[in-house]
């Protein structure tokens, strides 16, 4: 197995930057992550980690599903309330918001494909605290409308989706439909499963916005300070929450599938291990693996705007704004890779007209957002795969992957080239 290597020069830098901040991960030479059970009980005090399973936490009285705190939340925080948090992140629950965004795929023999779109949500509750505890099962969540404007054969091909609030209970979790361009006709699909693949990508229901975390079980399991994203250096945005030395200080948090209040054996994942930023709870990274216990995709995620979110609360958040996404299929070595633009309309009502099955026929002009989405110009120019870091947490991560796919990746010359 191929390990990662430090530069001495900047192994030696780095060693004497920790000695001097104090960092708990200073008595180890070029490491930068530490398991929990490594961690001394100041360490474990300073980082405010609760190291308990989501089943060994008491629950709320009224609703078992959640724990008994309520959101947003005191430290220590454990991996089910980090969880939660980085849920609020993508979906806070401020009115609405509109977004366009480029998205490239590219399969193993180096063909892509490219596809933009435009993208509406409207919230149907003030804030994450009010889906948690107010909403019941079967209200409205969000409704989303997409609408294709590249390739020019999809253009106009519509797409609206009603998420439902789900409960252990109740297993209403999304309505669709869907709008053909060139049949003019729209007709309602089936929910379908939170494993389908979102618009042809890598990307599944489940891993953007179907994924509950009391569905599952969640436990920290370390701490890691992370230099990278898709070959992106600041990928917290130009004035994020960076160490002196330019890392992001991340919680490790390791999920299952299913709960003694939300048993789920049929889950196409087997576990998966998160790296969310300590100080927005923002996803950076996402490994998953399958049934079999293969490493199955990995998800890496940037973002922009820190510097107004880190002046919000935890329970009034909606600044962060996610830059770009990608994920690789390692099964069959296929990527995806997503461009978002910041939004244009966000934390503003909009008509309820806007999301509805008549507004996506009519196609209504709201093209502008599209007018800086770059596309790219050949499979080169998408960022380098993620580096797979096999001597990290080995305990909780299984990393193999095929040798050709090895040669494959070494042999890749890709490099950062929009928006560094």
């Amino acid at each position: 197995m191929t390990r990662i290597t430090v530069p001495l020069v900047c192994l030696f830098a780095t060693l004497a930057l920790l000695l001097h901040t104090g960092h708990p991960l200073a008595a180890e030479q070029g490491r930068t992550w530490k398991s929990v059970d490594e961690m001394t009980k100041e360490e474990l005090q300073n980082w405010n980690i609760d190291t308990r399973w989501s089943y060994d936490i008491p629950r709320h009285k009224e609703f078992k599903h959640l724990p008994e705190e309520i959101y947003p939340f005191e430290p220590p925080f454990s991996g089910e309330e980090i969880s939660f948090l980085g849920e609020d992140i993508i979906f806070p629950g401020r009115q609405c918001k509109d977004e366009a965004a480029h998205l490239a795929t590219i399969n193993k023999r180096g063909h892509m494909l490219q596809v933009s779109w435009m993208f509406k949500s409207k919230f149907y509750y003030d804030g994450f605290k009010e889906k948690l505890y107010k909403l019941k099962p079967g209200d409205i969540e969000t409704k989303h409308l997409i609408v294709y404007d590249f390739p020019p054969e999809e253009r106009g091909r519509g797409l609206l989706l009603q998420d439902i609030k789900d409960s252990p209970t109740s297993g209403r979790e999304q309505e669709r439909w869907i709008y053909y361009n060139s049949l003019r006709r729209v007709r309602r699909v089936q929910g379908g499963s939170g494993e389908d693949n979102l618009l042809e990508t890598d990307f599944t229901y489940d891993d953007d916005f179907m994924r509950d975390t009391w569905e599952h079980s969640h436990k920290m399991i370390g701490i890691d300070v992370l230099y990278e994203s898709s070959g992106r250096k600041k990928f917290m945005g130009a004035k994020g929450p960076y160490t002196a030395d330019g890392g992001v200080e991340c919680y490790v948090v390791l999920s299952e599938p299913g709960t003694p209040w939300a048993p789920d054996k049929e889950y196409y994942l087997s576990r998966w291990v998160t790296w969310y930023d300590r100080h927005t709870f923002a996803i950076v990274r996402i490994e998953q693996w399958d049934k079999k216990g293969n490493l199955f995709k990995i998800h890496c995620k940037s973002y922009d705007n820190w510097a107004a979110m880190a002046k919000q609360p935890r329970d009034n958040r909606d600044q962060l704004v996610r830059m770009e996404w990608y994920a690789w299929d390692l099964d069959l070595d296929h990527e995806s890779w997503a461009r978002l633009n910041p939004p244009t309309r966000f934390n503003v009502d909009c008509p309820e007209q806007e999301f509805t099955v008549r507004y996506m026929k009519n196609q209504r002009s709201w093209r502008d957002d599209l007018n800086t989405v770059r596309r790219l110009k050949s499979a080169e120019e998408l960022p380098p795969k993620p580096p797979l870091w096999p001597e990290k947490f080995t305990k909780y991560r299984n990393v193999v992957i095929p040798d050709d796919l090895k040669k494959k990746i070494a042999g890749e010359k890709r490099s950062r080239w929009l928006w560094q």
